[in-house]
């Protein structure tokens, strides 16, 4: 698993998928974050959305993705859970968009 971010004004906005029922194999990346840009301000309403890729061998029967913001591009146990969403199942090799 993987994570992705985005720069967001005063923060980043990082997207985290998890492997939730999955045979071996599953290889899960966030390939692209949005809903966010530079110019939103403290206060202002996002909607994140982000990119998962399963770059693995085996299909994803269900997983979790978790939205954060955070004051710098590293994830840490620092950063504030924005929220979560259920990613349903990826194919192996197939991208699917998922919103908060």
């Amino acid at each position: 698993m993987q994570f992705g971010f985005v720069r967001a004004g005063d923060g980043i906005l990082h997207a985290h998928a998890a492997v939730g029922e999955a045979a071996g194999g599953v290889d899960l990346t966030v390939t692209a974050v949005s809903g966010v840009s530079s110019s939103t301000s403290p206060g202002g309403i996002i909607t994140p959305s982000a990119a998962v890729k399963n770059q693995g061998v085996a299909d994803l029967v269900s997983g979790t993705l978790r939205f954060y913001l955070s004051a710098n591009s590293t994830f840490d146990g620092s950063d504030q859970l924005l929220g979560s969403t259920s990613v349903s199942a990826i194919s192996a090799g197939a991208t699917v968009n998922s919103a908060l």
